[in-house]
Parts: C-alpha cells; structure tokens; sequence
C-alpha cells in the first residue's frame, strides 16, 4: 500500500513538473502569432492592408469599423520612418515588437496633427541621429525602443461608409522606409 501511494505521490509530481513546463515553453514555440502572420500579407517595409473581419486573418480581434494597415520591419541596419497622409475622425498607430508586445502608440490627438511623421530608433541609431540631424526629420516625432524587429499598425476610424474608400486611399498612401 506504502508503495502504490509514493508510486501515485511521484506520478503527480512528475505530471505536475511536465505540465508548468509546457505551460512555460507554449509562448516560445507558438507559431500563430502576429508577426509571422503579418509575413503572409507580404514583403517588410510596405504597409499591408489588414483585413478586420474573420478568423482567417493575421490578428485576431480587429474592430469592424476601423480599417487596418501593417507593416513589419527590422530595425539591424537603419531606423525606420513611418509618414501617412491620415484622415477621418480618428487614427493611430501603435508599434509592436516581435513577440507582439505594444512598446509605443499614439493617435491624431496626442500627436497634435492630423498627418502621421513617425521614426522609431534603437538607442545607438537616436545617437547617430542626434549626431547628424537630418532636415527631414524636424517635424517626425523620434521614438527609441530597445527592439530590432516588430511591426507597426495603423488603424483608421470609418465613421460613415461613404468615407470609408477614403479612410483606406490614405492607409494604402502610408509609408513605412528605413532610413
């Protein structure tokens, strides 16, 4: 009897042990996430049009009245610019890493203007930047983020369906370059 209890006492403890390191390894191993999703929508440093309806798309949960654009970048040889000619009521953008963690955001009214200027920076490239100032750069707001690679997403509200071939002209307008 002594036994077939340490046998069962070992056995949940072994189960207990295989399942928290399951638990912990799933997030590493995941392969459905935003960012390799977003790598089927097409090539980095484009914006993408992202649909906001239906299971089959790269995020899941996007508001059906807000158009959606994405782009995925890397940030090893040069800091990314991120201009677009916004319109509507509302817009903004949020930056991702790429394990899908929101690192920065804004919208049209903490940005101050209805445009989006947007560069995002390592740390030693916003030095490099400071170093040489560039003339284009005056207006953008600078963002630096510890990150090499993530994605930006740009979301347009659709007050009035009449606007909303407007709202997508400008998201298809955006920009996303390095340098």
């Amino acid at each position: 009897m002594k036994r077939l209890a340490l046998y069962l006492l070992g056995g949940l403890l072994l189960g207990g042990i295989i399942h928290i390191a399951v638990v912990l390894l799933v997030p590493r191993f995941a392969t459905r996430d935003a960012y390799e999703a977003l790598a089927r929508l097409g090539p980095d440093d484009i914006f993408h049009a992202v649909p906001a309806q239906g299971t089959d798309g790269p995020i899941a949960g996007l508001d059906p009245r807000m158009a959606y654009a994405a782009c995925r970048f890397s940030l090893a040889e040069r800091p990314l610019h991120i201009r677009a000619p916004m319109t509507g009521d509302f817009w903004s953008a949020a930056v991702f890493d790429d394990r899908g963690n929101n690192l920065y955001s804004l919208n049209d009214r903490t940005a101050g203007r209805r445009d989006l200027d947007l560069v995002v920076a390592t740390p030693l490239q916003l030095i490099r930047l400071r170093e040489n100032p560039q003339p284009a750069l005056d207006n953008a707001i600078v963002v630096e983020l510890p990150m090499n690679a993530g994605f930006v997403l740009l979301r347009a509200f659709i007050s009035d369906p009449t606007l909303e071939a407007e709202v997508r002209k400008a998201l298809s307008e955006a920009d996303c370059t390095a340098g």
